[in-house]
């Protein structure tokens, strides 16, 4: 039997990465947190990579949601624009509108299922009779032609009731997606704040650890 020197196959799997040893020095509770995550240190640092890129992936979603909320307003507000014809005064008072914002609250079936909040509610008021009552005039100003047009929407209708009661709804629907653009923004911004700081402190104590090694 012939026996040839050489370099020599490895046996078993090949590595799939880069194995250091080190030494680290941890709070009692941080101790404690690894050791009720069940595994080992190692495992530990790998699921806190995964919960990092996890909150990455949630921070860009909002930041989606967030775009998609802003163009449909700003698409609603160009279609309002190119709609609109010349404002009119009508003789539609301002104490009609406030008396038909009342009655729609209290009895339409869609806006009381979404139980808006009492913010949601005085912001879109306030929108309502901003832009249907400029310059606080006593009767509501719209652009009309053959019918009246929403000045929110530039939908037509044949009556201003008709026209109200459409846009009482809309625009609660749109005061709660500012409002939850508004909640989305201070979230994202405090997930990145907790997201860099956490990963800051972690890797942090790795560093140095390493370097006591």
């Amino acid at each position: 039997m012939i026996v040839i020197k050489g370099d020599r196959k490895p046996v078993g799997r090949p590595s799939t990465g880069i194995t250091k040893k080190v030494s680290l020095t941890l709070l009692p509770d941080e101790w404690k947190e690894i050791e009720e995550f069940g595994q080992t240190p190692a495992a530990y640092i790998k699921h806190l990579q995964r919960e990092t890129m996890q909150l990455k992936e949630q921070i860009e979603q909002l930041k989606q949601e967030n775009e998609q909320l802003l163009e449909s307003h700003k698409n609603a507000i160009e279609q309002l624009e190119n709609n609109m014809g010349n404002l009119n005064s009508s003789d539609y008072s301002r104490n009609e509108a406030l008396s038909r914002w009342d009655i729609e609250l209290s009895h339409d079936d869609e806006i009381k299922g979404e139980q808006y909040s009492i913010e949601e509610i005085e912001s879109a008021k306030k929108s309502f009779f901003n832009i249907l009552y400029p310059k606080d005039s006593d009767n509501a100003v719209t652009a009309t032609k053959t019918q009246y047009i929403c000045p929110f929407t530039g939908k037509r209708f044949s009556s201003l009731n008709r026209l109200v009661a459409a846009a009482i709804p809309l625009l609660l629907r749109w005061s709660r997606s500012n409002f939850e653009h508004e909640k989305n923004r201070k979230m994202r911004a405090t997930l990145e704040a907790e997201e860099k700081q956490k990963v800051k402190e972690k890797w942090d104590r790795i560093a140095n650890n390493r370097s006591k090694t």
